[in-house]
């Protein structure tokens, strides 16, 4: 008895033992069994596929057992096919089984021989068999699949895609089954391609000597089938893995069968799949448990051939295209990226036009303005032209010299106030000069990251982890042009007298900590660190006020620090020692202001790389919205700095403004809502561009919600007029939209569903804009452009969590 032999023998003894103890107890499995017999092992990638697919469909039948066996005949002779069966018989003596499933031949040759006496009068279903023609299955109980390797129509693929082959390879251990199987149904089509090539076979050699003879295979050759999974001296290998080795010692095209190569090296081939294999079969096999009598027309069925193609290995290997069949899927074909995300592309570059508009009409702003300026000096050399007669004047006329002299001095007094106007006006030609300046290097730099990272996008050859990088990199860039834009707007607004306010009660220990965290991920905290003692030691404090502009003051204060602070802490906090107001502060350690520049960092335009030495991002108006805001809030804005020493941002705000309880928080925890089943939820989105649309879908569909989409205000309320069956959760309403918009459309709705939770998303995104939709009765607010996290917390936060699913 040989050492393999007797290894198998213990092992079948020993389940011989242990499923006797089993099945002593006699329990038998209710409803319907089905016993399942693998040829090969576990971790052999076409086993694994077929009982992925048969898992795939049984796991949804509660009402069915299944056993799974695995015959392991890659590494085992068929004489242990005795012992198996008897191993079997009595393993499960006590079980009725209503069908059995075999895959690959070896498994289909075992039941052939012993199903009667294992398991007679049982339906057999078979997949992913070859050699079809040397069973008999007339008369039986056997029904199935083939596996679906056509090597004959293999071939002609191969000859197809290449008319000038001269030599065709074909690889096999020689000893297993498969092996065996395919290099005889090889030999029996040899002469019908004898005048037009010559067929090579690499048979029963070791894997060394194999790869050698594969390295030296000359070209105008290919390889069209490789079956290795054993030596002559018994050794098993990773099949993949010997594949693997093949096409990288290969000179010449590799056509194979196999779907996990496509992408790894094989130039293509008739792809077959052990998943599709397995799932037919199992429906099959239910067939029979589910249907009284049933019979099948035919007893073996061919599955479909489908063709596949590296387009990287067809150009490699300079296979004409025009060679390969019409209906052939190729993967890696060039310019992919730039298709995929053509729409992204466009959708940039209007954005890009629309920053240049808006930067043309404050240079067309500033030119009149500066026109305006050179009239006012006119004026004054027109003045000091007439100052000079009325001296003359002066020296004339003694007699008026009392009253010239009060013109004179009138006029002296004049000419100072003018020469003020001239120097301030000259200085903030300075700082227009400047901000210009500043704005075009602001612009231009995330623009040149934009573009250039944009045209990057087309190389084919990028790596996901490339295009992930890039794509990172230029949507950070899109948010630092969006907050330059934001900012001017929001000043634009402050002074133009049109700012609303929108009170309601916060927690300012929740705000903080919000702010905190955002700041503390885009900073090195080896180096600087945020701190906050004070916010926590009054946790509870909380105020009525616009919740909006005071985020924004802190935001713009955190957002000054952090910019200024190399190392060091940077703190914020409050202090309740005014009876009259509370101050908040932002201190840092950073690098400090002149004495002299203090007066100036509050006004717009001004910027600190006038002044020092290094050069610092940003457009100049965050601290005047600062200033703007706190004057609105009924505060006030000041700085404390020294050069070297940090600055030390202050502000205040009533007291009357201060509650010490919490805010009680309506918000839904998204706990449930996460662990349950999200198929329950339905989302509708009213949304007439069609980009947007397919952006809200996309972050949506990640959350496995339903969603239902409109075009226009008139169709979603349609829908609600008319329907009586599908319950939506939550509307995503955008605000403009052709024929009725978004506030028409919820007033509509809310008239025939009272208390449905509306979000207003648009890209009205002023500072006020927030407190006129909560005014119309909207749930709440999201501005364009919208970040996938923001939308999905806001799902999250007004889906209520549900017990049952729709019906």
């Amino acid at each position: 008895m040989t050492r393999k032999a007797a290894k198998l023998l213990a092992v079948v003894m020993f389940l011989f033992v242990y499923t006797s103890k089993i099945q002593s107890q006699e329990i038998v499995s209710a409803g319907s069994n089905v016993l399942y017999i693998n040829s090969y092992a576990p971790t052999y990638t076409w086993t694994d596929s077929i009982v992925a697919g048969v898992l795939n469909v049984f796991n949804q039948r509660k009402d069915v057992q299944l056993y799974i066996e695995f015959l392991d005949a890659k590494r085992f002779e068929r004489s242990q096919f005795d012992d198996l069966f008897d191993l079997y018989k009595n393993k499960y003596r006590n079980i009725q089984f209503n069908v059995a499933l075999v895959s690959d031949n070896d498994a289909l040759d075992f039941m052939m021989q012993y199903a009667d006496s294992l398991i007679p009068g049982v339906p057999v279903v078979f997949c992913g068999i070859n050699n079809s023609d040397d069973y008999h299955f007339e008369n039986t109980h056997f029904y199935g699949i083939l596996e679906g390797i056509d090597l004959k129509a293999e071939i002609d693929l191969i000859v197809q895609a290449m008319p000038d082959l001269k030599k065709l390879y074909f690889i096999s251990d020689g000893i297993t089954t498969t092996g065996l199987i395919n290099m005889r149904y090889v030999r029996n089509l040899e002469t019908e391609y004898a005048n037009r090539f010559k067929f090579v076979y690499l048979s029963g050699l070791s894997l060394d000597s194999l790869l050698k003879e594969v390295s030296m295979i000359e070209k105008g050759a290919a390889i069209g089938l490789i079956n290795y999974h054993q030596d002559k001296q018994g050794n098993s290998y990773n099949t993949e893995s010997v594949n693997l080795q093949v096409i990288r010692k290969s000179k010449v095209p590799v056509f194979m069968e196999s779907e996990t190569l496509l992408g790894k090296g094989i130039a293509g081939g008739i792809f077959i799949k052990g998943s599709v294999h397995g799932r037919d079969a199992a429906n099959l096999a239910l067939k029979f448990i589910d249907i009284p009598d049933f019979t099948l027309p035919e007893r073996v069925v061919r599955p479909e051939n489908k063709y596949y193609f590296d387009y990287k290995i067809i150009d490699q290997y300079h296979i004409a295209k025009n060679n390969l069949p019409d209906d052939a899927i190729i993967i890696n074909k060039p310019h992919d990226a730039l298709f995929k995300y053509f729409k992204f592309i466009i959708a940039l570059i209007a954005f890009i036009g629309f920053l240049l508009v808006i930067v043309m009409i404050l240079f067309m702003k500033i030119r009149q303005r500066k026109a305006a300026e050179e009239l006012v000096l006119q004026k004054l050399d027109e003045i000091k032209e007439k100052n000079l007669m009325l001296k003359n004047t002066n020296q004339q006329v003694n007699e008026m010299n009392t009253e010239l002299r009060k013109i004179h001095e009138r006029l002296t007094a004049t000419h100072k106030e003018l020469r003020k106007e001239k120097e301030k006006s000259e200085e903030s030609d300075r700082l227009k000069s400047a901000f210009l300046a500043n704005m075009s290097h602001e612009i231009r730099t995330p623009l040149n990251a934009i573009i250039g990272f944009t045209s990057l996008l087309n190389d084919a050859s990028l790596s996901s982890k490339d295009k992930d990088e890039y794509f990172g990199i230029i949507n950070s860039n899109g948010y630092q042009l969006l907050h330059i834009i934001e900012n001017i707007l929001d000043l634009s607004k402050i002074e133009a007298g049109q700012l609303e306010s929108s009170i309601e009660s916060f927690s300012v220990y929740q705000l903080v900590v919000e702010l905190v965290d955002f700041f503390n991920s885009g900073i090195d905290r080896d180096q600087v660190r945020i701190v906050m003692p004070t916010i926590v030691a009054n946790e509870e404090l909380v105020l009525n006020t616009d919740q909006e502009r005071f985020r924004q003051i802190l935001s713009n204060l955190l957002s000054n620090s952090v910019k200024f602070t190399q190392k060091g802490t940077i703190e914020i906090g409050l202090s309740l020692d005014d009876p009259d107001y509370i101050t908040f502060f932002v201190k840092d350690t950073g690098i400090g202001f002149e004495k002299k520049d203090l007066p100036n960092i509050f006004n717009r335009f001004w910027k600190a790389e006038d002044h020092v030495d290094k050069f610092h991002a940003g457009a100049g108006l965050g601290l005047a919205i600062c200033k703007k805001l706190c004057d609105t809030l009924g505060g006030n804005i000041w700085v404390e700095s020294l050069p070297g020493q940090g600055s030390d941002f202050c502000f205040t705000l009533p007291k009357s403004l201060v509650k010490m309880k919490p805010v009680s928080d309506d918000a839904k925890t998204p706990a449930e809502f996460l662990n349950e089943n999200r198929s329950n939820y339905c989302i509708a989105i009213a949304e007439d561009d069609e980009s947007n649309l397919f952006l809200l879908t996309r972050i949506l569909s990640k959350m496995e919600v339903n969603v239902i989409s409109f075009r226009s205000g008139t169709e979603i309320t349609d829908f609600f007029r008319k329907n009586t069956g599908q319950p939506v959760d939550l509307i995503l309403m955008d605000i403009k939209m052709p024929g009725m918009d978004g506030f028409m459309a919820a007033k509509l709705i809310w008239e025939i569903h009272p208390g449905i939770p509306i979000i207003a998303q648009t890209a009205y995104a002023m500072m006020d804009d927030a407190a006129r939709f909560k005014a119309a009765g909207f749930t709440d607010y999201l501005p364009k452009p919208i970040r996938p996290g923001q939308l999905i917390e806001k799902v999250q936060q007004y889906l209520k969590p549900k017990t049952t699913r729709h019906q």
